[in-house]
């Protein structure tokens, strides 16, 4: 990027193209992802700068879906580690056939083993609508 505005005054577009391309992906862990995000939001910081690009509005709607893309995708591998973790504590305390902690809050709130599982409203439970699958059971 330094050496574009250097010499010329720009940044060269096909170099941003192949680069905006190579972060274009949602596969991968959580680090990668982040990584993506943080790469996407270089070249965001670039098309925002003015005279920096030919076509500055083309580059800051690309990289703004692109961030998006990625950042929906972080939050859905975030709220799997979270439902998988949570999922594997309490069915340790099962095999090992021990009774799981639990604690419900005065205002009703229901954690098992410090994990959030639902709401208790008098004698009615409704389960945290987070869990999806075999972790809703």
């Amino acid at each position: 990027i330094y050496m574009d505005l250097a010499r010329h005054g720009h940044v060269d577009e096909n170099y941003m193209a192949e680069q905006v391309r190579r972060a274009d992906t949602t596969e991968g862990d959580i680090d990668t992802l982040s990584h993506r995000i943080a790469q996407i939001r270089t070249w965001t910081f670039v098309s925002n700068r003015p005279g920096w690009l030919a076509d500055q509005l083309h580059w800051q709607e690309k990289t703004r879906e692109i961030e998006d893309r990625l950042s929906d995708a972080l939050h859905e591998r975030l709220t799997k580690r979270f439902v998988d973790r949570r999922t594997s504590v309490l069915m340790r305390r099962l095999r090992e056939n021990t009774m799981p902690e639990a604690e419900i809050s005065p205002t009703g709130t229901v954690l098992v083993e410090g994990h959030h599982v639902g709401e208790l409203q008098g004698f009615r439970f409704t389960a945290d609508q987070s869990a999806g699958g075999e972790d809703a059971k």
